[in-house]
């Protein structure tokens, strides 16, 4: 496509390639064989200008953030008082996880700005890279960056969760012994503790399974996996002679991935906002109900205190005296 001029393509080049042929050949109901091929790329130049720009900013901004991150996190956990050890697993992870996190959204949004020029515009602006040194270009990169945001954001997500695997949790027993029996009821810090175990692998606000059924009744069920071929239509109907595209498939797939998980968290949301209340607000109740407050550190010197005492300093009373004072 010709930048300068809407929907005109640069003047074709015709190559034509010929071999001289036998003159005892050409004999009446000779056959010969002929060949004809059509390659078209488009200019994609200024387009990966503009993405090795972002590319650079969108570093110096991981860069940034990360120094900020752990700045704060040596702060508060100073080496000299808890060692250095895990400083460069820390530093890795922060600058992993932001780095991946912001590229994948460049990637994101540099394949939305193919998928909507090429299959949304009112007038031919684009075409996708087709094979060869054109689709080389484009696609070379893309293939390199996105394996870089996996891997990296696959060794951030499994640092976080070990890092999570060693949070320290203490149940704070506020409770008073009973003026009868001199004793607290231990049944209480095991409710909790199992609740808050509960809590932790069953309370998603983005169920995985639902989202799994979800995409795949839309990508399979409904066909919408052939909207991805390279054609400028929303066809869903299967023809096996067009080729599939993975810029067009990694920002529609994501697409509905972020729909459905948008979908789920509002419903959440909503959840949360009725007489029920979420999981978390249900805890919170057992916790101040059983008297137990919760101390939970993330880091050698960071952490989190849920106070839940009691208003009416015990829990062990009549269900009378509990009704009353709820």
């Amino acid at each position: 496509m010709d930048p300068d001029v809407p929907e005109q393509i640069y003047r074709p080049l015709l190559i034509v390639e010929y071999v001289e042929v036998d003159a005892s050949a050409l004999s009446p109901g000779a056959k010969f064989e002929v060949f004809f091929g059509v390659n078209y790329f488009s200019d994609y130049s200024k387009f990966m200008a503009s993405t090795n720009v972002a590319f650079w900013l969108i570093l110096i901004l991981s860069l940034l953030v990360t120094g900020i991150r752990f700045y704060a996190y040596t702060s508060r956990n100073p080496g000299s008082k808890f060692g250095y050890k895990i400083w460069p697993a820390k530093l890795v992870e922060y600058f992993f996880d932001y780095f991946s996190e912001y590229m994948f959204w460049l990637i994101f949004l540099a394949c939305a700005n193919i998928f909507i020029s090429f299959k949304s515009g009112m007038q031919a602006t684009k075409l996708l890279p087709e094979e060869g040194q054109a689709s080389q270009d484009v696609q070379g990169p893309f293939y390199a960056l996105f394996g870089t945001v996996v891997v990296m954001k696959t060794i951030a997500v499994a640092l976080k969760i070990f890092n999570q695997s060693k949070m320290d949790v203490f149940l704070v027993d506020l409770e008073q012994p009973n003026r009868i029996t001199k004793s607290v009821v231990a049944w209480r810090h095991y409710f909790v503790a199992n609740e808050f175990a509960e809590l932790q692998a069953e309370e998603r606000y983005i169920s995985p399974e639902v989202t799994l059924i979800w995409f795949v009744f839309l990508w399979v069920g409904l066909g919408w996996q052939h909207v991805i071929k390279a054609e400028p239509d929303y066809s869903v109907v299967p023809d096996e002679t067009k080729v599939t595209n993975i810029l067009l498939e990694l920002f529609f797939a994501g697409s509905l991935f972020f729909i459905i998980g948008f979908v789920q968290l509002v419903q959440h949301r909503i959840q949360a906002l009725s007489s029920t209340g979420s999981a978390v607000t249900g805890f919170v109740d057992l916790c101040t109900l059983a008297n137990v407050s919760l101390l939970m550190f993330d880091e050698q010197a960071h952490g989190y205190y849920l106070h839940a005492q009691a208003p009416w300093r015990s829990s062990d009373i009549p269900l009378v005296d509990l009704s009353r004072e709820l």
